[in-house]
């Protein structure tokens, strides 16, 4: 493989990388807003 290659596919896995966590990040929002509609405990 190429120097050219090889930073081709070091680009694209950063690319995927960034995605993943972006939709984890999303992922985590949700969850969270869930665990806002338990309600207020006195």
């Amino acid at each position: 493989m190429s120097t050219e290659q090889l930073i081709d596919r070091i680009r694209e896995l950063e690319i995927l990388n960034a995605q993943l966590l972006d939709e984890k990040e999303k992922e985590a929002g949700l969850d969270f807003a869930w665990t806002g509609n338990l309600g207020h405990w006195y």
